[in-house]
């Protein structure tokens, strides 16, 4: 009797180690995957915030002075004629000279800025229609990052509103 006790008494302990070693291996793949997933959200984080950075970075430009008329002039003098004759404006490419890199992978970015015309009928100039006022000028700025993966990709889009020198003749 006694020895068909500690023959159940082993079969049950392996039986017990068996299911522990079992759970033990599932709990590390799910530990490995989550490991996994938090990875890639820091890459997509890191990659946010860099177009966000992009995307500030440019609307510090556009309030200074100094950059927004330059900037501004690329701007409207990227388009091309349609066939109606109408300009169809295309986006004019920002470079700051910067690079990142946070040491296990480069992240190329780039920024581009749009000017959008004013709608038909919308008034293009500034209040009294004088020649050298500011008028509203509607802009868009684009900003992407990219990990050197196709899955790490950021994009940020912001519209924005800035005053320029108005040069132009006006008649009504």
């Amino acid at each position: 009797m006694k020895y068909k006790q500690k023959g159940s008494a082993l079969a049950v302990s392996l039986v017990l180690l068996t299911a522990i070693t079992l759970i033990s291996i599932s709990s590390m793949q799910r530990s490995g995957l989550q490991t996994r997933i938090v990875a890639n959200l820091q890459h997509h984080e890191i990659l946010f915030q860099t177009t966000l950075n992009e995307q500030e970075y440019w609307w510090g430009e556009l309030q200074k002075k100094d950059s927004r008329g330059t900037l501004i002039s690329q701007a409207q003098n990227e388009f091309v004629l349609d066939a109606n004759n109408k300009k169809v404006y295309r986006s004019t490419n920002l470079d700051d000279g910067s690079n990142f890199n946070n040491g296990t992978s480069a992240i190329t970015h780039s920024s581009e800025l749009l000017i959008i015309p004013p709608a038909v009928g919308e008034l293009a100039l500034s209040d009294g229609s004088e020649v050298n006022q500011n008028t509203p000028a509607k802009l868009r700025i684009a900003s992407n990052a990219n990990g050197g993966r196709p899955s790490l990709i950021a994009n940020q889009l912001t519209g924005v509103t800035a005053s320029v020198l108005n040069n132009t003749k006006h008649s009504l």
